[in-house]
């Protein structure tokens, strides 16, 4: 019986000197920034805590792939598209329907659409704590649900 041979790896020791430097470099550098203050320098960002504006949504399902949109409130319908309408509306919905069907959630629970400063616009399902990021998926997006938020009253618009 032969025994198997075992190859030795080596590494050339100066790339092992330059990697325990560079580890020691970095706690340093977190430690100075820590002791100093320094992490704290930098300007913050405020936090955000209220929308612009908000809206509940029911989205209702019809024949053929049509869908009524609702608000969560009034019942008014909102929009009505049909199957080859309002696609990101459609598409936004089907993995957040699939995990209510999952949930045994109802699907006449409303959605949670919110428009926070800077222009984000969030899709939430307050009975799954599922969010959707609106803006990620492009302009389109936006704009399509951005008609459905209310608009603002005549004394909210800024006028020159």
């Amino acid at each position: 019986m032969k025994t198997a041979e075992i190859e030795e790896i080596r590494v050339p020791r100066g790339a092992l000197i330059g990697a325990g430097l560079l580890i020691l470099a970095t706690f340093a550098l977190a430690i100075t920034a820590r002791v100093t203050g320094a992490d704290r320098a930098a300007p913050r960002l405020p936090a955000v805590t209220e929308a612009i504006a908000t809206r509940d949504l029911v989205f209702v399902a019809g024949e053929a792939g049509a869908l009524t949109v609702r608000d969560g409130q009034t019942g008014a319908v909102l929009a009505e598209y049909t199957s080859t309408e309002g696609g990101f509306v459609h598409g936004a919905l089907r993995g957040l329907t699939r995990l209510r069907e999952r949930r045994d959630i109802p699907a006449d629970a409303p959605y949670r659409l919110a428009e926070w400063p800077g222009g984000r616009l969030t899709l939430q399902d307050r009975r799954t704590g599922m969010i959707v990021e609106v803006n990620a998926f492009g302009a389109s997006s936006v704009t399509g649900y951005r008609t459905l938020l209310p608009s603002p009253s005549p004394a909210e618009v800024a006028t020159p």
